[in-house]
């Protein structure tokens, strides 16, 4: 009889951690293992997904004269007739809340894709039984570093103005592009030295924490993937031309 209920108690669910959400989302900047420890028992993704879509709506919002500004400045330098040029920047008047919206979708796909990345590469490193839930939910939690760089763009831009930040090359990264001129530099150099700042290696490690505890890979595959994450931000960055 103890024999039977021993095996029942094995084949059973894993017992809950207890966590709430928002405890996650918290501890994900203070605490990553204990968000995905909960994670990898109970990979609950709508509403940290709702959160962090939610976050970058506002926070973008704010960033929007930025973003207007540095497209204004785009347009100027483009050779074109002051009527096509006046038509322009009334287009892109007209569709800016078009593209504040998209945000929110770009949030759910990005997360979507790198989760499918992370799930793959958990399988082919040898990681115990990798499931996509559990990858895109912790790739979800990760997103909360993204977000709290967006609401330290947002306070410089508040601070320094649209103009000032626009005339400095555009959102700053908090990082080694700080304390430098990209001239002619080639997009991908700049790429990898802009990369090297807070929140993108905060991010990695987190990635990488993600990997051994919520996928459960060693730790060489999860530091790998989230090397691999680092290069590939510092690879799109090197063509947007931020600072």
């Amino acid at each position: 009889m103890a024999e039977n209920e021993s095996s029942s108690t094995q084949a059973g669910p894993p017992p809950s951690t207890g966590r709430s959400t928002w405890q996650n989302l918290i501890d994900v900047i203070f605490a990553p293992s204990a968000t995905f420890e909960d994670v990898r028992e109970r990979p609950r993704w709508l509403v940290p997904l709702i959160v962090v879509a939610l976050a970058t709506l506002i926070a973008s919002f704010f960033m929007m004269p930025l973003y207007g500004e540095m497209q204004r400045v785009a347009m100027m330098a483009r050779d074109m007739t002051p009527e096509q040029r006046e038509q322009a920047l009334r287009q892109m008047e007209s569709f800016k809340y078009v593209g504040l919206a998209f945000g929110p979708i770009m949030v759910a796909v990005i997360s979507a894709l790198v989760g499918l990345l992370f799930w793959g590469w958990a399988a082919i490193s040898g990681a115990r039984e990798p499931q996509y839930k559990v990858a895109f939910t912790a790739i979800v939690y990760t997103g909360v570093i993204g977000v709290l760089q967006l609401i330290a763009q947002s306070i410089v831009v508040a601070l320094k103005g649209a103009e000032q930040v626009a005339a400095e090359g555009g959102p700053p990264t908090f990082g080694l592009a700080l304390f430098m001129e990209r001239g002619d530099m080639p997009g991908i150099l700049w790429g990898l030295l802009a990369s090297v700042n807070f929140f993108a290696i905060w991010t990695a490690i987190v990635i990488a924490i993600a990997g051994i505890v919520a996928m459960r890979m060693g730790k060489g595959a999860a530091y790998a993937f989230a090397a691999a994450m680092w290069l590939l931000g510092a690879i799109m960055l090197g063509f947007t031309g931020v600072s």
